[in-house]
């Protein structure tokens, strides 16, 4: 996770937010994550030959809002793959917001 979001997640959980971060990393290595007090991290790591592609699992879960999301605030607004996942956000009738990084 970028400095950014590490700081924006800690915030949230001292302002009494429950956090769900929905991490896809590009490599497959579920490794990577950074576990942070009081956020609960969900890792994607269907792989696909196709660099715009979105784990199915993540678009299903978020066009259902099977985590009953208040606001999705999405990292990277300018990666072609987010705009697969506003979709499934808008189909769930998540509230979305972008953060540019």
């Amino acid at each position: 996770m970028t400095t950014v979001l590490r700081g924006l997640c800690r915030a949230m959980v001292r302002l009494g937010w429950q956090v769900l971060v929905y991490c896809c990393p590009g490599d497959g290595n579920q490794e990577a994550e950074e576990k942070i007090e009081g956020v609960r991290i969900v890792s994607f790591s269907e792989r696909h030959r196709n660099p715009f592609a979105v784990d199915r699992r993540l678009l299903t879960r978020l066009s259902r809002n099977q985590d009953d999301i208040d606001l999705l605030l999405v990292h990277g607004i300018f990666s072609p793959p987010n705009v697969s996942i506003a979709k499934a956000a808008r189909e769930g009738g998540i509230p979305l917001r972008g953060l540019a990084a």
